[in-house]
């Protein structure tokens, strides 16, 4: 079973990757880049934001599936809560049938 996911990640904001704090790794994935043409740094900011997407789609699944796992956990909790009083009231009436 995996980990239980804690933080609701449908409320997660992709960071500014095209601010400076982020030049160093422009300046990394510039470098590491083969292609034909020169990467920019709006370019390797985009390849950053596209990650972060793809990562962010993987971890809203996630919590969607622990979402309906726990409303399925919840309505089974329900109907055996239901039946258990279901079966005290049977045996309350059939007590005071028999006291009579």
């Amino acid at each position: 079973m995996p980990p239980r996911i804690n933080h609701d990640p449908t409320k997660d904001e992709c960071p500014n990757y095209e601010g400076e704090d982020f030049a160093n790794v422009w300046d990394l994935i510039i470098a590491g880049h083969q292609g034909g043409d020169p990467l920019t740094h709006e370019a390797a900011a985009n390849y950053l934001k596209e990650a972060w997407q793809r990562n962010q789609d993987k971890k809203v699944a996630n919590w969607n599936m622990q979402l309906q796992a726990d409303q399925v956990a919840a309505d089974k909790k329900e109907v055996q809560a239901q039946q258990a009083e279901l079966q005290q009231r049977k045996d309350r009436e059939k007590e005071e049938a028999e006291e009579k």
